[in-house]
C-alpha cells in the first residue's frame, strides 16, 4: 500500500478519534453547575453528560456550558424513549417521545424555547390524548383533548387578533350534563 493512502487512512482515523466528544456522568465531581452553566475544571463545558434516572439513562449534549444538541433518554431495556433538540440553552426543533413498546407518546415543536407548530401526546392504548396548535411566536391557536376511550371532552378554539388572545370562540361541551354530572 503506497505511503499517501496509509497516511491518509491514518489522518482520517485520528481526525475521527480526536473528534470524539467528552463524556461525563452527572455527579462527577469535576463537574460544577454555576451561573446557569455546567463548568467543567472551572470552564464551560463542551461535551456530553450522562445522567442515569431510576428507570432510564438522559444523555444530553452541551456547548459552553448549555445544552446544544441532541439531548436522548433509554429505558434501562436500551429502548429510546425520548429525543429532544436544543439550540444554545433553548428548546428547538421537533421533541418526541415513544412508550416502551415503540408507540408514540409525544411530538412537539419548538422554536426558541416556546411552543410553534403543533403538540401532540398520546394515551398509552395508541389513542390520541391532546392536540395543540401554536402560532410561529408561541401563541395558542387550538387545543384539544380526549378520553383514552377516543371520545373528546376538550374543543378550544382560541381567536388570536394583533398578536394577543381574545377570546375562545368555539368552545363547547363535548357531554351532556347528564353524562358529566351523572343522574341522582
Amino acid at each position: 500500500m503506497p505511503k499517501r493512502i496509509l497516511f491518509s487512512i491514518l489522518s482520517l482515523v485520528c481526525l475521527l478519534h480526536c473528534r470524539s466528544e467528552l463524556t461525563l456522568t452527572a455527579g462527577d465531581a469535576q463537574l460544577q453547575f454555576s451561573g446557569g452553566r455546567w463548568l467543567f475544571h472551572g470552564k464551560p463545558f463542551t461535551g456530553r453528560i450522562r445522567q442515569p434516572l431510576p428507570d432510564a439513562t438522559r444523555l444530553t449534549e452541551y456547548k459552553d456550558g448549555v445544552e446544544h444538541g441532541q439531548q436522548t433518554m433509554h429505558a434501562q431495556s436500551g429502548v429510546l424513549v425520548e429525543e429532544r433538540f436544543y439550540q444554545q440553552g433553548k428548546k428547538h426543533g421537533v421533541h418526541r417521545g415513544w412508550f416502551v413498546n415503540g408507540q408514540d407518546r409525544f411530538y412537539t415543536e419548538f422554536s426558541d424555547d416556546h411552543y410553534a407548530g403543533e403538540h401532540w401526546t398520546w394515551h398509552s392504548n395508541g389513542k390520541v390524548a391532546e392536540f395543540k396548535k401554536y402560532t410561529p411566536d408561541g401563541q395558542i391557536l387550538v387545543h384539544k383533548h380526549w378520553r383514552e376511550s377516543g371520545q373528546i371532552y376538550r374543543n378550544q378554539v382560541f381567536a388570536v387578533q394583533n398578536t394577543k388572545e381574545s377570546g375562545m370562540p368555539g368552545v363547547k361541551l363535548c357531554n351532556t350534563v347528564k353524562d358529566t354530572v351523572g343522574s341522582r
